[in-house]
Parts: structure tokens; sequence; C-alpha cells
């Protein structure tokens, strides 16, 4: 599956609102990722696979030319159908490792463990549990380590549940989970959790829209110097998308993502309206 898209960035350097800061944020964004999967073995009960994605951004600002993303990201699934009580349910298993640059250097690599069991116990509902960890690595320290050092262990497990109705025509969709950072710098050690909630809805024909809502809120514990820093995340989604043809589908979606803070350094807010087709192979 290949995609592009072009979206207009409010604060592509998250700039907080109180700062010095007197760089460009406002920026055009153009892009384009592919993703696929290739299915290696499967039977009645077991599939395996390997997964890919691969992501190129770049900022019409020339004076933003240092945010330019590329990203790798190769992996491999396995997945274990089976039964709860006579209902379908299924274990699924992920890995994948990744290597980013921005500005066309090194910017982090990592790998990450995921695992998701669910069941089905009616047509129109889905439960599930889920749980991952990861492990990241940044090319830049910092300039003291011991408190800078984004290189981390990260852990993260929650609930999820989907409901459809009116005959598939609108489905509901929550989660809720728990994220750990386990950095070995002192100032990016930070837990707390996590909650997403996301109405999906057919509109026309085979048009749809999807609007969510996200929410996090982490606490420092080893943040230096006094106060320890809390940080709130507020995310809302609106996205209407549907097929072009057999093979090509648009969307066209607004984002805004409010961060709070108990210190005004890292209170910011930031919009995106992006535009994208996408080519089904």
């Amino acid at each position: 599956m290949l995609r592009t898209f072009m979206s207009r960035d409010s604060n592509v350097a998250l700039a907080a609102d109180e700062t010095t800061f007197s760089g460009e944020r406002v920026t055009t964004v153009f892009g384009a990722g592919l993703s696929g999967d290739y299915r290696l073995y499967r039977d009645a009960e077991w599939t395996f696979g390997a997964t890919g994605t691969a992501l190129q951004t770049y900022n019409a600002d020339s004076n933003l030319r240092d945010f330019n993303l590329t990203s790798v990201a190769p992996g491999l699934v396995a997945r274990r159908a089976f039964r709860v009580n006579d209902r379908p349910a299924a274990l699924t298993m992920n890995y994948a490792a990744h290597r980013a640059w921005l500005g066309g250097s090194g910017f982090s690599s990592g790998q990450l463990f995921a695992v998701d069991v669910g069941v089905r116990p009616s047509f129109t509902l889905d439960l599930g549990a889920f749980g991952g960890v990861g492990y990241n690595e940044f090319d830049a320290q910092g300039p003291s380590p011991a408190s800078s050092s984004r290189d981390a262990i990260s852990y993260r497990g929650g609930l999820r549940a989907a409901k459809s109705f009116n005959r598939n025509r609108q489905a509901i969709q929550a989660s809720l989970m728990y994220v750990k950072n386990d950095a070995k710098g002192a100032n990016f050690v930070f837990e707390g959790p996590a909650a997403n909630l996301q109405f999906t809805s057919y509109l026309v024909g085979p048009w749809a829209v999807a609007v969510g809502v996200g929410y996090s809120s982490v606490e420092y514990t080893n943040y230096e110097p006094l106060p320890r820093r809390e940080s709130t995340s507020t995310d809302y989604r609106l996205t209407v998308f549907g097929p072009l043809s057999k093979k090509l589908g648009a969307d066209v979606s607004f984002s805004r993502s409010q961060y709070g803070s108990n210190q005004s350094a890292f209170r910011a807010d930031r919009e995106n309206i992006t535009l994208g087709l996408t080519y089904s192979f």
C-alpha cells in the first residue's frame, strides 16, 4: 500500500507557547509512506508473516529541512486463532525494528515486541488486552547523558473494546492503557495512564467519518530540578475517508493537540490539516 499526503502543520518544531524560540513553526509537509505484509505460512490455527513500513516527509520551508523525516521498520507477525466458549478468539504477536533519520542525520533506532489477545463474545463486540515492550536508542545524548539521554526501555499494557451497531454502519472503539518509560536520563523517566475513544460512521455510500479523542497524563518521576515535571496531552481528530476507485482511496483530516504541564516551558499547541491519497496494490 502506498500513501501520499500533504499536511499543513502549525507547529512542526513543537515550540512551547511561552518560549524564546525564534525559528519557523508553520510549514507545509509533503510525504509518502509504503507499507505491506507477506504471508509466510498459514494453516487452520497459525499464520506467520513479514511486515514492513517506510516513510519520507519533506518540509516545503527550506528553514525546516532539519525536520524532514526518513524511517523504515521491518517486522514479523504471528497469529494463532482459537475459541473461548465456542466464540472466536486470537493471539497476535508482533516484532518490529525501526530506524529513523531527521534532516538526513541519524535520529533514533529501536525494537518493539507487542502482544494482543482478543475474543468476540458476539458478532458486534470485540474485547481484548494488549501489552508491549520496546527499546529506543537516540543518536544524540544531550549535554549531560545522566539527565538528558532519551535511550529507554518502555512498557505498556491495557484493555481495548470495539462495538459495532446499525448493521456495522457505526462503531465505537475505546482503549485504556498504562505506559512507563525507563530512560537512562533522569529527565526522561516517566509513567502514567492514557486513553483513546473513537466513533466511526458511514456518511454517504462508501464514504465514512471518524471522530476521535485521546488523553494521557504522565509524571516525570526523576525530573530535576524540582518541582517534578507533570505533563498532559489531549488530541482531537476528525477524518473523512473513502474510495475513489477499486484501488485508490482518499482522506482529509484535521487534528489538534494540546500539551499541558505544570511548567510553562512544556506547554504547547499544534494543529494539522492533511489531505491523503492511498493506492492499494
